[in-house]
């Protein structure tokens, strides 16, 4: 087999002229002095100027039809041009507008600055704030202060308290007795004490409220505490401040929360 021949492209000018010579063929090689089968005027120039709204078989056979007469051909390429022309007027038209438009926008500006009066030495406008007397002049704005250094807050000390027991229990039967020397009395110290009451034996579970006092009419304490069993024992756990207590003598009165009497027993406070 022969190499093929490499296809020659034709320059732009060639196409022009390979074009502007199919023109001249469909224009005049063509006649069709009976108009046979042509579409009419209207159709031609919808054709050229809205051809997208004709269905594209039918703008088919239209362009069949101008490929084989001339004067079809020759009104198309009329409607063409004056589509085309215009199309430029519209685009010329509307940078005319444009071009009015930012000429007034620039001239109304000019304008505007123009009728402001002039300062004749600093070819300024001059200033429209109102002129400021001297009792109206912004006060200087003080000098930040220095930060002070933060003094530390102390934090409160949790209190603590001491676990002390207070046992009573042999103090079933005599209650409110004035301690007497011979008899030993259950003895706390001063202090902010964790108590834990020991009741006598056979006493019941719950809420008790708990005096303190050596005169009856003046109680130093007054609180309450829930009562429960711990191996075989009643206990009462309260938290009491007998620091500022004398040493001496007291009677502690428990009753249940149920009770209209209580019982009374009596302790000491030492050092």
């Amino acid at each position: 087999m022969s190499p093929q021949k490499p296809i020659k492209m034709l320059s732009r000018q060639e196409e022009k002229e390979l074009l502007r010579s199919g023109e001249d063929v469909l224009l005049s090689d063509f006649p069709n002095p009976d108009r046979l089968g042509c579409p009419g005027k209207e159709l031609l120039r919808t054709l050229a100027s809205r051809s997208q709204s004709l269905p594209l078989a039918d703008r088919n056979r239209y362009l069949d039809h101008m490929t084989c007469c001339s004067p079809c051909f020759s009104e198309f390429s009329a409607f063409v041009d004056q589509a085309r022309y215009r199309k430029r007027l519209a685009v010329v038209g509307l940078c005319a507008v444009l071009l009015l438009t930012l000429g007034l926008t620039a001239w109304l500006t000019i304008s505007q600055w123009k009728s402001k009066p002039v300062d004749p030495i600093t070819h300024k406008p001059p200033s429209t704030e109102p002129e400021r007397k001297p009792q109206e002049q912004k006060a200087p704005e003080p000098e930040p202060q220095q930060q002070r250094p933060e003094i530390a807050i102390q934090q409160p000390q949790p209190k603590i308290y001491r676990d002390v027991i207070l046992d009573v229990r042999d103090q079933s039967v005599a209650r409110g007795e004035t301690p007497k020397l011979e008899r030993k009395y259950p003895t706390i110290p001063r202090g902010l004490l964790s108590l834990s009451i020991y009741l006598p034996f056979g006493s019941e579970p719950g809420k008790y409220h708990l005096t303190i006092y050596k005169d009856p009419a003046r109680p130093l304490l007054s609180t309450s505490g829930d009562a429960r069993i711990r191996q075989g024992i009643t206990i009462v756990r309260i938290k009491v401040d007998t620091s500022q207590m004398e040493r001496g003598a007291y009677v502690l009165e428990s009753r249940p929360e149920t009770w209209a009497l209580g019982y009374k027993y009596d302790f000491v406070i030492a050092e």
